[in-house]
């Protein structure tokens, strides 16, 4: 299932929604905080992005996860002493 912000806005507070690594929960206030979870070192982070009212869109938080989840990945392959380039 696709996130969309249809769904988010229909949400009642309490309620919390998931797709690939972003959350959204609806806070008692009626506000949408969003979340990220993402696996970082062998270990499970959360990650807090801040409330629909601080700016926080759908679109910012899976751009956030995916700078997150590429800087978590770091190199394919790592370079050996023998390989390393000459300048």
């Amino acid at each position: 299932m696709t996130l969309t912000a249809i769904q988010i806005a229909r949400t009642r507070p309490g309620d919390r929604l998931a797709d690939r690594g972003v959350i959204v929960e609806k806070l008692a206030e009626g506000d949408d905080r969003f979340r990220l979870l993402l696996d970082r070192r062998g270990k499970r982070v959360r990650v807090t992005l801040g409330k629909l009212s601080e700016g926080v869109t759908l679109r910012m938080a899976r751009a956030a996860l995916a700078e997150l989840r590429t800087q978590t990945e770091g190199p394919k392959t790592a370079l050996r002493f023998s390989e390393e380039p000459t300048s």
